[in-house]
């Protein structure tokens, strides 16, 4: 049999060389197997659990699945419907008496995390349309910011000032508003998907700057959404805005 690594460590051998030709018994103790070969640790369960000790062993008379590679080339649907045509009729020729059933590995595999699949849509969808209403209202208070402060863009460009510098003056208060909310919604975050990442024996690190490009990405989108109104307001003819005093 072949056996990997984590068996190796729990059955107390320091190096793999030390398991080769060593006997495994189980069963009622009077059965045995020789080790032959070490595997590195791979996952036999869902990345949801730890890798078990694992023993690979041929035992013909157990036998009651088998495993079959298709070729990737022409995977289309014809193809596909005459290789499995061919595979059961070589498993009817040999077990006439068995069930011919099949699945698909990668559709086994697509199917244990259906779940997290359904999960990262819903947020994706979720954050799309917090993004869009986020824009929505930005641009409403951009809008309405812009009118409130028409006389004092006025005087400002009488003044002298440049239309950058009323840009960045409109857009300032905005930015601000997204740092904040940057700064309040990042630990919670970052509670949020490590206690999902609990669920995971073998997950990723959070990193500090997933949560700065976030709020930078946040800040260029909200400056994209209020640039029209602030552009508008600082292009506006100062003449037009004073006129009424």
């Amino acid at each position: 049999m072949i056996a990997n690594e984590i068996f190796l460590n729990r059955a107390g051998i320091l190096r793999p060389a030390e398991a080769i030709g060593q006997r495994i018994y189980f069963g009622d103790s009077q059965q045995f197997a020789t080790i032959v070969d070490v595997a590195k640790n791979f996952n036999v369960n869902s990345l949801h659990q730890k890798i078990d000790p694992t023993l690979i062993q041929v035992v013909p008379n157990n036998f009651y699945q088998a495993n079959i590679k298709l070729q990737s080339e022409k995977r289309d649907a014809e193809s596909l419907q005459s290789a499995l045509a061919h595979i059961e009729k070589a498993w009817l020729a040999i077990f006439p008496n068995q069930v011919f059933d099949y699945s698909f590995l990668d559709e086994t595999l697509a199917e244990a995390y259906r779940s997290e699949k359904r999960t990262a849509q819903m947020i994706e969808v979720a954050t799309l349309l917090a993004v869009l209403i986020a824009c929505l209202g930005l641009f409403g208070l951009a809008t309405f910011t812009a009118e409130q402060r028409t006389k004092e863009i006025g005087v400002r460009k009488v003044l002298g000032a440049s239309i950058a510098s009323i840009i960045t003056l409109l857009s300032a208060d905005f930015l601000k508003l997204v740092l904040i909310a940057t700064v309040v919604a990042s630990p919670i975050a970052w509670y949020a998907m490590s206690g999902w990442l609990q669920n995971f024996e073998f997950k990723i690190q959070i990193h500090w700057w997933t949560f700065a490009l976030t709020g930078l990405l946040m800040a260029i989108v909200a400056l994209l959404t209020v640039s029209f109104q602030s552009i508008k307001a600082a292009l506006r003819n100062p003449v037009k805005s004073l006129k009424s005093d």
